[in-house]
């Protein structure tokens, strides 16, 4: 699993409540209090650190698609490769990644085409591997 650590440093914790405390004042305008809008009130907790921390575990999610955490490469050369071009693990014999994990970059739309393509060609290479 991906940890992405939201808010754990304390800067990212002092830009966190600067942006808070704009979007309060954003919130208390009348076009948004006529509306009936509420924003969570941070008074009930002593520290800007707990109120971020309530935050973090109560509504932050990733929305963005990690990829690229187990980069392909030529294993004889790149020390940082962990897969082959041809989606094998470095270390095992018949094991393979074949999931957004080893594309280089993020594409501009979905993953998840991105995805059936990577799967189609290690299926491609599998067959081929299998059939020397």
């Amino acid at each position: 699993a991906i940890d992405p650590k939201y808010l754990s440093h304390p800067d990212d914790i002092a830009a966190f409540m600067d942006g808070w405390k704009k979007l309060r004042s954003v919130y208390e305008k009348e076009p948004f209090k006529s509306m009936g809008a509420q924003v969570v009130e941070y008074a009930q907790f002593d520290t800007d650190e707990q109120f971020a921390k309530y935050m973090v575990q109560n509504y932050a999610m990733t929305i963005y698609h990690p990829i690229g955490t187990c980069k392909m490469g030529n294993l004889a050369k790149d020390k940082m490769a962990v897969t082959s071009e041809r989606c094998k693990v470095r270390g095992f014999c018949n094991l393979r990644v074949a999931d957004a994990s080893i594309a280089p970059d993020l594409v501009a739309g979905n993953t998840q085409a991105m995805c059936y393509v990577i799967g189609c060609k290690a299926a491609q290479m599998i067959l081929q591997d299998w059939q020397r």
